[in-house]
């Protein structure tokens, strides 16, 4: 029943539907909650090595602030948020929902429509890029479900650790962690709806929510078709909203690609990087300042082949630092809003506090899903090692 029609009933009548509803809804979300929350996803390992990094810093060169050096030699350690370009999920191309999405953290049906709602990271240690073996473990911590009834939205917040260890690795049950990035995102799935309205429907203009700030300093780029085909490819991302201009009109009502949420998050915390590696020239000889945490959420798409200004300003100052980081639209509306945490230390030198390693038959335990990187020892199955 719409809530129009629910106002218009006696207030016992609206009453007790509005309980019965509310009922209803609290039993589904227990239900869902109880089994997405249930679900073990697999893990996956890497190597972190320079390729996936450094094509991701090719791919952005054209698109970010110069700092005067050259933006495509081979990086030492891996930088903040490019973990996103490591550890994609090996789902075969068979399982893959129609929209070109993997499964792994979708309600299913009717919750159809997935988009990027937001998230956070936090960097704990420098990581080298020179081919170490690393984890990524994670796994739905919750759900919440949104909005009148028929028109849901399910919030599913997903938790992540990045470790190293040896490899393969094996679940087992003790504890020690030892992560390296904790990283949180939420992704919203939406009932397909489509039908009710026009194929043009995310065609009409939205309330736009302008920004009160005066940015410290501002870039404007244009994303490419190219660029969105590139970070697809690199994070192992099928989705058509990003590749399929043709889907994106007549299937999900958008008047062209949509740029990736994630996407959205790396040029942002590219640009930070890049001031602060400008500004860090004129810091004492061995320190540098350097991005500890970002939080951030996407308030409205973003569309490839329109101008985009990733805008940053100062809160804090010192050793720790505090940024407020935000991205407007072409029409001047915020469509990423964020927060950035800095910290002024010592250069890192590989071999040197930088990762500490897994001795022999060490255990260890992430997000509740305990890996124990003895050689010797097999993964389960249906884990993925």
């Amino acid at each position: 029943m719409q809530r129009s029609a629910l106002l218009r009933l006696p207030g016992p009548r609206r009453s007790l539907l509005h309980r019965q509803t509310l009922l209803r809804k609290s039993s589904d979300l227990s239900h869902l909650r109880e089994e997405m929350t249930s679900r073990r996803l697999p893990y996956t390992t890497d190597f972190m090595a320079v390729t996936q990094s450094k094509l991701l810093r090719a791919s952005l060169a054209d698109f970010v602030p110069s700092t005067g050096e050259d933006s495509l030699a081979t990086p030492r350690f891996l930088d903040p948020a490019h973990h996103l370009v490591y550890f994609s999920p090996l789902t075969p191309l068979s399982s893959l929902l129609p929209d070109g999405t993997d499964p792994l953290h979708s309600p299913g049906h009717p919750f159809t429509r997935r988009m990027w709602a937001g998230g956070s990271m936090f960097f704990l240690a420098a990581i080298p890029l020179s081919g170490g073996v690393f984890h990524c473990s994670e796994n739905i911590a919750d759900i919440a479900i949104k909005g009148q009834e028929g028109e849901e939205k399910i919030f599913v917040k997903i938790e992540r650790g990045i470790f190293p260890g040896a490899y393969p690795g094996a679940f087992v049950h003790k504890m020690n962690a030892v992560k390296q990035i904790v990283e949180q995102r939420t992704l919203v799935f939406m009932r397909d709806n489509r039908h009710k309205d026009s194929a043009n429907s995310n065609f009409k203009s939205s309330k736009i929510l302008k920004p009160t700030l005066i940015p410290d300093y501002s870039h404007t780029l244009v994303p490419t078709v190219a660029l969105l085909f590139r970070f697809s490819a690199l994070t192992f991302n099928a989705h058509l909203i990003h590749l399929d201009k043709q889907h994106c009109r007549e299937v999900e009502g958008h008047r062209n690609l949509l740029v990736h949420g994630p996407l959205s998050l790396v040029l942002m915390v590219e640009v930070l990087k890049r001031h602060l590696t400008n500004r860090n020239k004129s810091l004492k000889e061995g320190k540098i300042e350097t991005i500890t945490s970002v939080e951030y959420r996407n308030l409205a798409p973003l569309y490839a082949e329109e101008e985009m200004k990733i805008c940053i300003k100062e809160k804090e100052m010192g050793r720790f630092g505090r940024w407020d980081v935000w991205i407007e639209n072409k029409d001047g509306g915020y469509a990423v809003k964020g927060s950035v945490t800095t910290e002024r230390r010592r250069q890192p030198v590989i071999g040197k506090n930088i990762v500490r390693p897994c001795p022999p038959n060490h255990e260890e335990n992430v997000n509740g899903l305990d890996i124990n990187p003895r050689p010797e020892a097999m993964a389960p199955e249906g884990e993925t090692a």
